[in-house]
């Protein structure tokens, strides 16, 4: 059965955390500040937090955000995660999420969708994607 794609809810937060644990290798997802975050991040209107579900399942998501960018002239999109149940994976249901994903950018006026990863160019890459500029990171704590 094709997955339906829609805003995630409240009664989705422990499905989201399950798969946002699923998502990070080097860092697990801290339950308590999850907890205290959740229901602002899907109240908040620049942040847009999607589910896919199938037979009554989240088996995936997608976090991401709008911002204004100098360089871009204008809105962009930024897709901070997405992740696919394990089992769920190799049925487009990614790939279903990222539609989404382009659809609500376009309505909103952005300019361009961005994103930073290295594990899965192979996805972004059949989706259009280009790279053009490495990612830098640095923990504060």
């Amino acid at each position: 059965m094709k997955p339906i794609i829609r805003k995630a809810a409240k009664s989705d937060k422990s499905s989201i955390f399950e798969l946002a644990n699923q998502l990070h290798e080097r860092v697990t997802v801290d339950e308590k500040v999850f907890d205290m975050h959740f229901e602002s991040i899907i109240a908040d209107e620049k942040h847009i937090l999607m589910v896919a579900e199938r037979d009554d399942e989240v088996v995936g998501y997608f976090s991401a955000n709008m911002h204004y960018a100098i360089y871009a002239n204008g809105k962009v999109m930024y897709l901070d995660e997405i992740v696919v149940m394990d089992s769920a994976r190799g049925q487009k249901i990614g790939n279903l999420l990222m539609e989404e994903l382009e659809t609500f950018a376009i309505e909103q006026n952005c300019i361009l969708i961005s994103l930073a990863t290295a594990g899965a160019s192979d996805f972004y890459n059949k989706l259009g994607f280009q790279t053009k500029a490495g990612y830098y990171k640095k923990y504060l704590n």
